[in-house]
């Protein structure tokens, strides 16, 4: 139901800060009161910098942002490309459409705000209220505001407009509307490969919700061309050389890896010489698989996601010196089918096989793991951190992890893991190193603020990366195939070895805190345990079996897979804390970061909740699933077991069509479904599988658990 506008005067305006723009239309919640109104879009003065920054400048810059108070400009910018002739009314800062926000309302608030607009309008020699073209505005302020009289505005207004400032170059020149930047700005983007895609459809405009903009995604989409192009001329041969632009290339286009123009431009060089070295010519479009009938879109789509999942788990296997030629074949054949015409039974027998092969490459990248650092063990892993120097390791590539706590040796810097590197813990060969002391701070998409104020360097060794806010990207460095522009990056020599001795000197140089400062989980929580991997379960089966015989496990749950900071994922952490004392929780990936530091106490020897390690340990959950079914002689279906996925990039995808493949049903997936997938193929998946999406925790309790009354909470 809509409720009347709260706000005085707000017949047919909203301010963009106040709500949350999605034209035509302006929403927001206020004090739980939904409010909707037909809308000019309503601009401050000094917005129009914020605004700015969101859209870039010439010299390629733009500002990092991430935070949903930010959601307004970002609309408010793929608008104006969609429609140059956008027209929005300027607005004073406080007026009688702000007199009810209690923001508004705090003391001296009003009086900064009245500076700042007689300062802005004075300068742009127009009067509030004023309804003109937006990029006739732009073209205004770029006229009339220099940097430095945008930095003397910085005095008089907030922190946020003061990191925008100190963003944006001396010499810095803006977008205009003049005919050359709208012809790249109108190219817009197309991506939903992941479940943050903009209104459940996908991210179109200027920027994206993961922070990437459109130049990367349409630089992104090139590359993928090439690697069809590629896969094509190939022939099947799985090539070293080939296999290994193709998996890089494929991983290089995952969500939250790379947004650095220039390394992909030089790997779309490479891939095309290596095209025209096997006599291809033409090139694949890879905006024809966008364009196409939606349920080839769709299945297409499901092929090319999974693909680039599996090439993370490739890559990392190969680090370790580990490859398989039916995986590398597959990674050829998987990208050469992208740029043929097939049925969708043809697709779906291809998806289905695809699945399999993705079950090898985890089992490929298992071996290389624990061959290389040994196999997992149980351990608690604590979230204080230590006084002194110390180096923050986000990601999922052991190897770099191992690298650099053998160059910290004897060096007095501290070395704490970060979201999916939590498990590392685990592995005996990393463990065995002193200066191993923890994790710091909890899944992914917190890292804009958790890591803003820390006086130590994150090293990001592969996905997920958010854009660095300008409070810490000077503390950034990616390794591998990462990349952030402007931010340092760490190559490795030909024989793999890196040289971590930038970020080490870098630690030393900040020094770390002063005190110990004791960190804690998303729920409060101070310690979590890991190592938990297939093997170790498997080496309690017969207890397990045991307690399922003699009633003590009733159930088991797989709750894991990837985390984001969209709406619904508070789900997964109910939906944990209402299983039966009787069950057990097994996890894996950065999703257990909702609920891995609660205490749900023990069945007999073991925790009630088992983390099993990153995404690609769901391979050991398949095993353990396995093994369970083989001890009571019945199917994987007919154990007492469930699982309950969230997704958000492309390894959720890859791990989903392995699940299948293996005939496993009854999946609960969510908090979304996918963009890409089209009616039919959500049907199809429903009624082969009983895919099923998520509701709410008492219900989906109550239907897995066959219980018609309330699901007994902890």
């Amino acid at each position: 139901m809509i409720a009347p506008a709260l706000c005085t005067g707000c017949e047919d305006v909203f301010d963009i800060e106040c709500v949350r723009v999605c034209a035509p239309k302006a929403i927001t919640c206020h004090e739980g009161i939904i409010i909707e109104c037909d809308t000019t879009w309503r601009l401050r003065s000094e917005h129009l910098i914020w605004l700015i920054a969101i859209m870039g400048t010439r010299d390629g810059k733009q500002f990092p942002v991430g935070s949903v108070e930010w959601d307004g400009f970002r609309k408010l910018a793929s608008a104006l490309y969609k429609d140059p002739d956008l027209k929005v009314r300027l607005t004073k800062n406080f007026d009688d459409n702000c007199i009810n926000c209690p923001v508004k309302q705090q003391p001296g608030h009003a009086e900064d705000m009245g500076r700042l607009d007689d300062i802005c309008y004075q300068r742009l020699g127009i009067e509030p209220g004023t309804v003109m073209r937006l990029w006739d505005l732009i073209q205004l302020f770029e006229d009339t505001f220099s940097i430095k009289f945008i930095k003397e505005l910085g005095s008089v207004s907030d922190k946020v407009l003061e990191r925008v400032l100190r963003f944006i170059s001396p010499d810095a020149k803006f977008f205009t509307n003049d005919t050359t930047d709208l012809a790249i700005q109108n190219e817009g983007m197309f991506c939903f490969q992941c479940e943050q895609a903009a209104d459940g459809k996908g991210c179109t405009g200027q920027v994206g919700i993961c922070g990437k903009n459109a130049k990367t995604a349409r630089l992104q989409d090139k590359l993928t061309g090439a690697l069809v192009s590629l896969a094509r001329v190939a022939g099947g041969r799985a090539h070293k050389k080939v296999c290994k632009l193709i998996i890089d290339g494929l991983y290089v286009t995952l969500t939250n890896v790379s947004f650095d123009d220039e390394s992909i431009r030089k790997r779309i060089k490479k891939v095309n010489k290596q095209v025209k070295k096997f006599g291809g010519s033409k090139r694949y479009d890879i905006s024809a698989l966008w364009n196409a009938d939606d349920d080839i879109r769709s299945l297409k789509s499901l092929l090319l996601f999974g693909l680039r999942g599996m090439a993370a788990y490739a890559h990392h296997a190969r680090v370790l010196g580990k490859s398989d030629p039916e995986v590398d074949t597959w990674f050829i054949k998987g990208m050469a089918a992208l740029g043929n015409e097939h049925t969708v039974d043809e697709w779906l027998s291809l998806l289905m096989e695809f699945g399999g092969v993705n079950l090898k490459c985890m089992a490929l990248l298992d071996g290389a793991n624990t061959s290389s650092y040994g196999t997992p063990l149980p351990a608690e892993v604590g979230q204080c951190i230590e006084k002194g120097p110390f180096i923050v390791v986000s990601g999922h590539d052991l190897h770099d992890l191992h690298m650099l706590l053998d160059q910290t040796v004897g060096k007095g810097v501290n070395v704490y893991t970060h979201c999916e590197m939590l498990p590392a813990h685990g592995y005996p060969e990393l463990k065995k190193y002193p200066q191993l002391k923890g994790n710091f701070g909890t899944a992914w998409y917190n890292q804009q603020k958790e890591f803003e104020n820390i006086p130590a360097p994150i090293l990001f060794t592969s996905n997920c990366l958010k854009p660095p806010g300008p409070a810490y990207a000077d503390r950034v460095y990616t390794t591998s195939i990462m990349a952030y522009p402007g931010v340092k990056h760490i190559n490795a020599y030909k024989d793999g070895y890196k040289n971590f001795s930038d970020i080490i000197q870098h630690a030393i140089k900040l020094g770390g805190f002063h005190e110990e400062r004791q960190l804690t989980g998303i729920n409060g929580g101070v310690a979590v345990t890991t190592g938990f991997g297939w093997q170790a379960v498997l080496d309690n089966a017969p207890a397990i079996i045991d307690a399922v015989k003699n009633g003590g496990i009733k159930h088991f749950f797989l709750v894991g897979g990837c985390d984001g900071s969209k709406a619904g994922r508070g789900y997964y952490t109910e939906f944990v804390k209402q299983t039966p004392a009787d069950s057990v929780v097994l996890t894996l990936a950065c999703g257990k970061f909702r609920f891995n530091d609660l205490d749900l106490g023990s069945i007999g020897p073991f925790p009630r909740i088992l983390d099993m390690g990153q995404c690609n340990d769901a391979y050991g959950a398949v095993q353990v699933a396995i093994a369970l079914a083989e001890a009571f002689g019945c199917g994987i279906n007919d154990l007492p077991l469930t699982l309950v996925l969230s997704w958000y990039e492309q390894k959720a995808v890859c791990i989903l069509l392995t699940l299948i493949s293996l005939g496993i049903k009854n999946i609960y997936i969510g908090p979304s479904i996918p963009a890409f997938f089209s009616e039919t193929v959500l049907n199809v998946l429903k009624e082969k599988f009983f895919l099923r999406h998520i509701s709410t925790p008492e219900h989906d309790l109550r239907q897995i658990l066959g219980l018609g009354g309330q699901v007994e909470k902890q």
